[in-house]
């Protein structure tokens, strides 16, 4: 018997959709990557650099050594002034983040931010869904 590929073409979307709309429907597991996120950004905000990065994820620990990344961040949070507001701009799914970085569910929480010394910013906490069904921070970027 032979299948035509619109057929089989048409399962597999079909197939992609459906798994988009499962993730999409629990928000208790987005929910949970953003108060990760943001539980982690207080760390940072508090000037609890270390903690924060021992509280990150083990690929975030093999990319960037604790005392390096004390230095990086302090200096960016130095430049960069106390945080005036923070506000919750969007979160995106994606199934990897970097090239190389372990394939999984990643939440991009980014948030729309001003800083005493930069009035606007877009701050990006990468935060995945761990083993342990935990979130935990992967990554973080200014824009």
């Amino acid at each position: 018997m032979k299948i035509n590929r619109m057929v089989i073409l048409g399962i597999a979307m079909a197939i992609i959709a459906l798994t988009g709309i499962s993730w999409a429907a629990n928000p208790e597991k987005e929910q949970g990557a953003v108060t990760a996120a943001a539980k982690w950004l207080t760390l940072i905000d508090t000037g609890k650099y270390s903690e924060s990065w021992r509280e990150a994820n083990a690929y975030f620990k093999q990319s960037v050594k604790q005392d390096q990344w004390e230095k990086i961040i302090q200096s960016v949070r130095t430049k960069s002034g106390k945080v005036i507001s923070r506000k919750l701009k969007t979160q995106k799914n994606k199934t990897a983040f970097l090239p190389g970085e372990p394939k999984g569910r990643y939440i991009i929480v980014q948030y729309a931010t001003s800083f005493q010394n930069k009035k606007s910013v877009c701050e990006e906490v990468v935060v995945v869904l761990e083993k342990n069904g935990q979130w935990k921070v992967s990554g973080y970027h200014l824009k």
